[in-house]
């Protein structure tokens, strides 16, 4: 009997030998890692991305500190009485004044502030105040002690009461709040005051001023009998004694 003899041929399944499929083994490994590489790159692009912009919007959502604000915007300064320092602040930039100074009061009577007003008359510098129509019939009043030392005073008589409290100093800084020009804001009134250099503010301000003063009229005082008012030409150059609080 004879047997036949079986031949094993071993075969590969991929048709690769050995060494060929752990090559194949290796590409895709090395593709794989490439696509890693690119989502990776993407991720960082977009987190930087991501990053500038959150650094970019970080100026609009910051907070002044107390006093002044960032470079190129609107720098303040904020005050509080009674006895704080509202009227000190006012003197300050009433002394630093070089070309204009326009003011709107309802009445005042702050000696520190009128002497600053005079101050910068006689300084040259352009001073004019509108005032409420009250001080046109006070015996002495603000307007008087004004007009003795020749700055213009024009009297609002078109409102109920002209009760607005600004300066405009120099077409840049603005003063304003509910602080009246006058002793008792600074001594016992609960009051604020806010100091604003912006032009452009300051800019819509002295166009209401200037829109007020259109409807205002020179205040020209006139003497009465028995009333000596100094309102000679060398009298108003030496200026008046100061009214008393009202």
């Amino acid at each position: 009997m004879t047997l036949g003899r079986l031949h094993l041929i071993p075969c590969e399944p991929s048709g690769l030998t050995p060494s060929q499929n752990g090559t194949k083994h290796a590409v895709e490994l090395d593709e794989n890692t490439q696509r890693g590489n690119v989502k990776t790159n993407k991720i960082m692009k977009k987190t930087l991305l991501l990053i500038v912009v959150l650094c970019l919007l970080i100026p609009f959502f910051v907070t002044p500190s107390l006093g002044f604000s960032q470079e190129n915007q609107t720098r303040w300064e904020v005050y509080f009485s009674p006895n704080g320092e509202a009227t000190k602040a006012i003197v300050k930039q009433l002394n630093t004044a070089q070309n204009t100074i326009f003011v709107q009061a309802y009445y005042f009577s702050s000696e520190p502030i009128a002497r600053a007003l005079l101050n910068a008359h006689k300084r040259r510098v352009k001073v004019e105040v509108i005032l409420d129509k009250s001080q046109r019939t006070q015996k002495y009043s603000s307007a008087t002690f004004l007009y003795n030392t020749g700055i213009l005073v024009h009297i609002d008589a078109k409102h109920a009461i002209a009760h607005n409290k600004v300066m405009i100093i120099d077409a840049e800084t603005l003063i304003t709040g509910s602080f009246n020009f006058t002793q008792k804001a600074q001594e016992k009134n609960a009051e604020n005051l806010l100091v604003l250099r912006d032009r452009k503010l300051a800019l819509l301000y002295m166009k209401n001023w200037q829109e007020h003063a259109g409807h205002s009229e020179l205040y020209i005082r006139e003497k009465r009998e028995g009333e000596l008012l100094g309102t000679s030409q060398a009298a108003r150059g030496r200026g008046a004694p100061w009214p008393p609080e009202f």
